[in-house]
């Protein structure tokens, strides 16, 4: 177009030129004016002669403007050229991508969109005026795979002529399948690596990778490359890959065969020095050899071995004491492309005995069983220990041992403490050597009474030996030491005591500790005595019922108390606790409550207790 105003402006200064020219002239004509009206003819004549002149020349100039026009770069001379056309099945709208056109003389007015779904008589069908445009979208009448598309464009330099495009149809072919080339695990890093080849679709646009189980595939990521690095978090949650490309209209290949990476397993036997592999079979193309790497202490991986295509066990028995050993698997197929597994390390280490296996103690819990402690220097190999009871030849349970830890602990409650001395052993044993080492024995103290004699047998074999033995009695309420002895009997005065137990002390042992043992408990069998209070207060110190006496079998009554109407408001079993009033624990009125309590003496005799307990303030 500006080409054009050139030529229009050239045409414009011709005539211009042309009047100035003849102005100029007549005026001039006032001066000569009879030489010119003698030579009128002649005058006429060099009018012609000078017109034609310019004529001329004008001529030349458009001719000449006219070829500037015709050979300026970029002028509109094509449409753009279509690459694709992209069906959305959803909602029929279609996206045309183009190239880009070069519009010097300014002459584009839009791009005419023509369709077809026959490939016969094209209707309009969109209009583009956007010229930096390079893809353009629209809704089609119908949804089908078979429309066509070419574009004319408006205008060419000269504003009247159209440029038309080449035809296009609707992309529909998907990509061709791109089957994995192998999933592997890379060495060094241990990531879950796919590759594949590069998809030879010229408008390959990416690839899916996805997770197959139970028979569906589960996206897990997109890419543009032709490797991917799969998430996991442990083995066990390592399962079957597969594989789809997509092209830019969002086409998808077929979804590949699923592939699944060898995942290796390590047993070491510390007795025969052999490290055990174990193996999956790679998964997704058939496997026509495995080697077995191993890398020693940190060094490089070397292959060692190079199985058929069917193995998955290999056993190393190349390996010394205090070896670090480190293991993976290499499968590869007929056509060279290989697979890696996951890396294994086992230590063979050297195997160190317990330098110490002392039996510290063997004491009563309280609770008619009896607890046994072994105290074990544990620095290597040795990896448990076994508790023996001699006095019947039963083992009576077995520790694993760790490094680091020191002291283990058993229960027994298959002995009769109030009556039966139990005598115990502890063994420690190790893979490949059986038993590593035997402790000192130990046994428990049991304490009789009769007629307020009291007597027990001495705890042996500690290390540093018994410095003393204590002597507790319980009075109905609270355990006090009665006495300290080096003695194995006491007689005790304090009519009050009701029950006792004896406790050994270990002088300090050559570990540089020393433990207690307890023994049982034992009551005195005296004319029982009882009584209970007959009020309470609950803002005082006496603010509890209970049975105050000696010969109590605390463990055989029962109380229950009730309110003046007969109507039962507590009851226990623990006679010695009994029942509290006190004003924090919950609001009790003030008046007058029954009691009845059923026990027995430690004579096993019948006693009742019935009456009336007052709550005052």
């Amino acid at each position: 177009m500006a080409c054009f105003l050139r030529l229009f402006n050239a045409f414009v200064d011709e005539s211009t030129y042309m009047s100035t020219f003849l102005n100029v002239f007549m005026r001039n004509t006032n001066i000569i004016k009879p030489r010119i009206l003698l030579e009128f003819a002649d005058f006429h004549n060099i009018c012609n002669w000078f017109n034609v002149f310019i004529h001329v020349l004008t001529r030349t100039l458009f001719i000449l403007l006219l070829s500037l026009c015709v050979q300026t770069a970029g002028a509109l001379t094509s449409a753009p050229r279509l690459f694709r056309a992209c069906l959305n099945y959803n909602d029929s709208i279609v996206t045309i991508e183009y190239s880009s056109i070069s519009d010097a003389c300014g002459s584009f007015v839009e791009h005419h969109i023509y369709g077809s779904e026959t490939g016969t008589n094209y209707k309009h069908l969109y209009t583009e005026s956007t010229f930096g445009a390079n893809s353009i979208s629209f809704k089609l009448p119908s949804i089908s795979t078979t429309w066509s598309f070419y574009f004319e464009t408006r205008f060419k330099c000269n504003g009247t002529d159209t440029a038309q495009s080449n035809t296009i149809t609707v992309d529909s072919d998907p990509p061709s399948i791109s089957p994995f080339d192998s999933i592997s695990f890379d060495v060094a890093t241990q990531q879950l690596i796919a590759g594949w080849r590069p998809n030879a679709a010229p408008d390959t646009k990416g690839y899916r990778i996805y997770k197959r189980e139970n028979n569906t595939n589960s996206r897990i990521g997109d890419t543009v490359e032709t490797s991917f690095i799969v998430d996991y978090q442990n083995f066990s949650s390592i399962g079957r890959y597969t594989l789809a490309v997509f092209d830019s209209c969002d086409l998808f290949s077929p979804i590949s065969a699923a592939h699944k990476p060898m995942i290796m397993s390590l047993q070491l036997d510390s007795c025969t020095k052999t490290n055990s592999l174990s193996w999956t079979t790679y998964e997704g193309w058939a496997v026509d050899n495995q080697q077995i790497y191993r890398s020693i202490n940190g060094g490089a991986f070397s292959p060692i071995t190079t199985l058929g295509g069917v193995n998955q066990t290999y056993d190393d028995s190349d390996i010394q004491f205090g070896d670090s050993a480190c293991y993976f698997v290499r499968a590869r197929n007929a056509f060279g492309i290989s697979s890696s597994s996951n890396v294994l390390c086992e230590k063979l280490n050297q195997p160190i005995l317990p330098n110490v296996n002392y039996l510290s103690r063997v004491t009563n819990t309280g609770n008619k069983e009896l607890s046994i402690e072994v105290y074990i220097e544990n620095l290597g190999l040795t990896d448990s220990a076994v508790l023996y009871n001699t006095s019947t030849g039963s083992v009576v349970g077995n520790k694993q041992l760790s490094i680091g830890n020191a002291f283990y602990e058993w229960v027994d409650n298959s002995t009769d403490v109030a009556s039966d001395i139990s005598v115990y052993q502890v063994r420690t044993f190790a893979p490949c050597y059986g038993e590593t080492s035997t402790s000192q024995t130990g046994n428990n103290i049991v304490l009789s009474i009769e007629e307020d004699v009291l007597t027990w047998n001495d705890y042996a074999n500690w290390d540093g030996n018994v410095s003393e033995y204590l002597v507790y009695g319980y009075d109905g309420s609270t355990w006090n030491n009665l006495s300290s002895t080096s003695e194995l009997s006491y007689r005790n005065t304090d009519t009050t005591q009701v029950c006792f137990y004896v406790e050994a002390v270990e002088n300090q042992n050559i570990y540089d500790f020393s433990k207690t043992s307890r023994s049982n408990e034992a009551c005195a069998r005296r004319e029982p005595r009882f009584y209970v209070p007959n009020a309470l207060n609950p803002l005082s110190e006496n603010h509890t019922f209970r049975v105050y006496g000696n010969s109590l079998d605390t463990e055989n009554a029962v109380m229950n108390i009730y309110n003046r109407w007969g109507q039962q408001i507590f009851s226990t079993t623990d006679i010695t606790t009994g029942w509290s009033v006190e004003s924090n624990e919950v609001f009790i009125p003030l008046g007058i409550y029954l009691y009845d309590i059923l026990l027995y003496d430690l004579n096993g005799n019948k006693h009742r207790l019935s009456g009336t307990v007052r709550v005052i303030r």
